[in-house]
């Protein structure tokens, strides 16, 4: 099952978070998938690519410093991130 999460900055930018859940796994196991979309742009991309001078201390983390690395890179606000991590767990806990 895919979840999407869609937000819209004040800067004009557009988040996307996207995180497939089995049924049966625990929501910790899940791994979001953080893109971005400046105004400029015409299709979503990742955070941190490899042309980011982040990128290889990214790679270096555990999966759940990388996931909020990722969030805090994308420009959301604490409350934009506990409003996902909210409606995270109120989907999949149905």
């Amino acid at each position: 099952m895919t979840k999407e999460f869609f937000f819209k900055l004040s800067s004009g930018r557009s988040v996307k978070i996207q995180v497939d859940q089995k049924p049966d796994a625990a929501i910790r196991t899940a791994r979001p998938l953080v893109l971005i979309k400046d105004p400029h742009q015409q299709d979503y991309q990742p955070v941190i690519s490899t042309v980011h001078p982040k990128y290889w201390k990214f790679k270096g983390l555990g999966d759940s410093k990388a996931t909020e690395l990722e969030l805090v890179y994308s420009g959301l606000s604490r409350r934009h991130i506990k409003k996902f991590l909210q409606d995270l767990q109120n989907d999949f806990s149905d």
